[in-house]
């Protein structure tokens, strides 16, 4: 089994991986630029319908670029969600079993 790794970068570059094990606190965090807030309803992404998103739980507060692409595929994984709530500040990790 591995894990598909996608970090979704606040000014639109994308980094993709594969490894054998799902990513650790210490990935997570180094992903995001600091403390792990789990972002809910962001479970389906490029075809997986079961993963797990994060972003960096301070981003707004400091400031940190808005991320339009990781926001727009977060809003079509939970359609229902209400928009303007449904903002993401920083880069975000999404990761799924392969």
């Amino acid at each position: 089994m591995a894990y598909r790794i996608y970090i979704l970068k606040s000014d639109g570059t994308r980094m993709v991986t594969e490894q054998p094990k799902a990513p650790e606190l210490g990935q997570l965090q180094a992903a995001v630029g600091g403390y792990i807030e789990t972002i809910p309803y962001f479970t389906k992404f490029e075809g997986f319908k079961r993963g797990t998103a994060y972003c960096n739980e301070e981003g707004l507060v400091k400031g940190l670029p808005f991320n339009r692409d990781a926001t727009k595929a977060w809003r079509e994984a939970c359609p229902d969600g209400e928009e303007s709530m449904m903002q993401l500040h920083g880069d975000v990790i999404f990761y799924a079993k392969v």
